[in-house]
């Protein structure tokens, strides 16, 4: 069981990362009490500086270590109006107060003043407390007024900054023109599309592809933890993993430069109907992790043939014999795969004289484990598409043999992987959290 630790008014002021750990310490003080202390985490922790946010921090009843789960600058706002105590940490103010010398700093007028009243470099640094050639050194100095920073000053700042929060969380998918009105009407103060786009900029908010999640995922969010334990304590080496992927002949690039005032082209070809499914089985090894794979090709429209939208049943039937066939001992395997109609074909394959999927993969000694419904990020085998994806849409193949020797070039690279970190990453995927919509 875990302790929970609620600061409802903390600054984040430094981290650092531990060399012999994969972790990052960060250093906070409670402004509210005045007391420094520190907390480590296994990933970056978003925070604006010298903005004070809602900290929430867990530790275990056999670690005297404190663990990061949230930090946000927008609860605070709202939640915690409550005068602040201490802008500072408490150990500057208690440190113990030693007899210092006390200086009278004169200005280089001010020396000459005195001098032109007859007054001896003596009597001068009798009064300072200083020596002699130290008020020499203040005669020669000129006043240097203090630069100016360049630029105007930001519209958005102070408290108003913890707006940016909901921008990067519940607006994430807004245009930063209707953020800028947005933050107008909050600050009352007329803000531009360009002002946003500094303030993203400044503060770590950048444009990314979004990854999408299945709404129906949140059903299913007390299903996952005891799957994922449950693979974890099989023996690794004999967990394996597969799915299915699609690929066009039609790629090309999404953006382009060109002078100002020009059109960006580019030749695409025109939409293809002929459709490739990949199939991949990987198992959880450092190397020489993909056990097999197979590209498919599923016709063109233009022929009189009926085109298949996917892979069936017997193509996957074929598969796992050709999986069991390269599988190099007779131990029992786990096989990861998702809820697909062809992972549970019986009718299709009767007709054909074959078995059911379910008798196949006990006559091949697998043992099948379906994922939790609408959760992807479970299967290992979705990190490899991805890979191969992005070397399929820079390479750009216009037929099947130019498509077919990209991603043999691919699965060599795959080879090279350390397989392992692809499935603890999938096992130890933190599903609440990516659920978590603050607004």
């Amino acid at each position: 069981m875990q302790e929970q630790q609620y600061i409802q008014s903390a600054k984040i002021i430094g981290v650092e990362k531990l060399s012999d750990q994969k972790v990052l310490k960060y250093t906070y003080f409670d402004t509210q009490t005045g007391l420094k202390d520190h907390f480590y985490s296994h990933q970056k922790v978003n925070y604006i500086p010298n903005l004070p946010g809602y900290l929430w921090l867990t530790k275990d009843d056999n670690q005297q270590d404190k663990l990061f789960f949230l930090f946000n600058h927008r609860f605070h706002k709202d939640r915690y109006k409550e005068p602040i105590k201490f802008e500072e940490p408490l150990e500057k103010e208690i440190k113990e107060i030693k007899k210092k010398k006390v200086i009278t700093k004169l200005t280089p007028w001010q020396i000459r003043k005195l001098r032109d009243k007859e007054f001896s470099w003596q009597e001068i640094r009798e009064f300072c407390n200083v020596s002699e050639w130290t008020i020499r050194r203040w005669n020669k100095e000129e006043v240097v007024k203090e630069k100016k920073k360049t630029g105007r000053p930001s519209k958005v700042s102070g408290s108003n900054l913890a707006y940016l929060e909901t921008c990067a969380g519940a607006y994430k998918t807004f245009t930063q023109k209707w953020i800028a009105r947005w933050l107008s009407s909050k600050i009352g103060t007329k803000i531009s599309q360009p002002a946003v786009s500094r303030l993203y900029k400044k503060y770590g908010i950048a444009e990314k592809v979004i990854s999408y999640y299945f709404s129906e995922q949140e059903a299913f969010l007390g299903d996952i933890k005891p799957f994922t334990d449950y693979v974890k304590s099989l023996p690794s080496s004999q967990v394996i993993a597969t799915d299915e992927c699609a690929f066009h002949l039609n790629e090309a690039p999404r953006r382009g430069y060109n002078w100002k005032g020009v059109r960006a082209t580019y030749n695409r070809p025109g939409k293809h109907e002929t459709r490739y499914t990949l199939m991949l089985c990987v198992r959880n090894v450092e190397k020489q992790a993909v056990i097999s794979y197979k590209l498919i090709e599923h016709g063109n429209k233009k022929e009189k043939k009926k085109v298949k939208r996917g892979t069936g049943a017997i193509e996957f039937h074929d598969f796992v014999l050709d999986i069991k066939s390269k599988i190099p001992t007779d131990e029992k395997y786990y096989l990861l795969l998702d809820n697909a109609k062809i992972h549970h074909a019986v009718e299709v394959l009767q007709k054909e004289n074959r078995l059911p999927i379910a008798d196949l993969f006990t006559a091949v000694n697998i043992d099948p484990l379906y994922l939790v419904p609408y959760t992807p990020q479970l299967n290992p085998v979705e990190l490899c598409f991805c890979f191969l994806r992005d070397l399929v849409e820079r390479n750009q193949p216009r037929d099947f043999e130019q498509l077919k020797y990209i991603i043999e070039q691919g699965i060599k690279e795959l080879q090279k992987k350390d397989m392992t970190k692809y499935f603890r990453h999938c096992m130890d995927y933190d599903f609440e959290k990516t659920s978590m919509n603050y607004e």
